[in-house]
């Protein structure tokens, strides 16, 4: 059974939210980040037969994410994500298609090393959006997608206002040359995404040391990335990081 959030399995929602998992640390991002604004994004809790919560949901503009325990009724989930409708799903169990859209990599801390990281200035502070933006739409690719400038202005500075979003840029003469965020951050877990590199500034090790201030800036988290199937492995496994498992994506125009 599908119910949505309120008072009485927020409880079991928030436990959920709580996993080391890249799905749950977006869901509870999300919750973090808007549940004090009503009507933005939904949340819903599944529950199996047993009356255990199984699965966390969330409803952001159109893009649906779920988080599935090994109780999870798929079934239901497919049904009802159908039901809701979307442009994207993203899950971390083949609900509505087992064919993987990337693979997740996680930070192994004892593979980690920075040494090797050439040593820059990098910014932390407040971004200068438009530039920032500039740098990532230069990098699109059909795996590096990338919203409007209205979407990534609103989104990102909202998070860095709540804390549920961290950032960091390598500049020269007040130009960005490679940037990195955390795509969400929970108690526990941080996924890094949107890491880019200008084009004329590739092979440097800028994007390595976005990646590295990052990985200092989330402290003791478990800390993962989600790459394309067959693209950037070595960049991070020179990194420490190691595959942990397959992303699901599903795409559909409304």
């Amino acid at each position: 059974m599908i119910g949505i959030l309120d008072s009485e399995n927020k409880k079991d929602f928030l436990k959920l939210c709580g996993s080391a998992d890249i799905f749950a640390c977006r869901i509870s991002c999300l919750y973090e980040s808007y549940s004090e604004y009503e009507g933005i994004v939904d949340f819903w809790v599944q529950y199996n037969e047993n009356g255990t919560a199984s699965s966390v949901i969330s409803k952001y503009s159109s893009a649906v994410t779920a988080f599935c325990t090994d109780g999870a009724d798929t079934g239901e989930l497919e049904n009802f994500v159908n039901a809701v409708g979307f442009s994207s799903f993203e899950c971390n169990l083949p609900v509505l298609s087992d064919r993987p859209s990337g693979v997740i990599m996680k930070l192994d801390r004892n593979l980690y090393s920075a040494e090797n990281i050439e040593q820059v200035s990098i910014n932390t502070s407040v971004p200068d959006y438009k530039s920032i933006y500039r740098l990532l739409d230069s990098c699109r690719s059909e795996s590096f997608t990338v919203p409007s400038y209205e979407d990534f202005l609103i989104e990102l500075s909202h998070r860095l206002r709540h804390g549920t979003s961290q950032f960091c840029c390598i500049e020269k003469d007040g130009i960005p040359l490679a940037f990195a965020m955390t795509a969400a951050i929970s108690a526990n877990t941080a996924l890094i995404g949107s890491v880019c590199t200008a084009k004329n500034a590739r092979c440097h090790g800028f994007g390595g040391a976005c990646v590295c201030r990052l990985i200092e800036m989330s402290g003791e988290r478990e800390i993962y990335i989600i790459r394309a199937e067959n693209e950037n492995e070595s960049f991070y496994s020179n990194l420490g990081f190691k595959n942990a498992g397959d992303y699901f994506c599903s795409i559909r125009e409304l």
